[in-house]
């Protein structure tokens, strides 16, 4: 988490690696959410899963979303 900033970028949010000083991939986020070194990222209708570094591990539809994968 001491790599990703949130920052707006046209309006828009976005989360930059502050190392890099560039934009993850990952586009415009609605929200985000560090826990237990993951990063959950709220972004159109999808959950991403991503590790430290912003890579994206898992994608989950919102709909399909089960909050007890938090807890493995």
């Amino acid at each position: 988490g001491e790599r990703i900033l949130p920052v707006k970028k046209n309006g828009e949010s976005v989360l930059i690696d502050i190392e890099n000083k560039s934009p993850l991939s990952i586009g415009p986020i609605d929200d985000y959410q560090i826990y237990k070194d993951k990063l959950y990222i709220a972004s159109d209708d999808k959950v991403l899963v991503c590790d430290d570094q912003g890579t994206i591990l898992q994608t989950f539809k919102i709909k399909d979303w089960d909050s007890s994968i938090l807890w493995e």
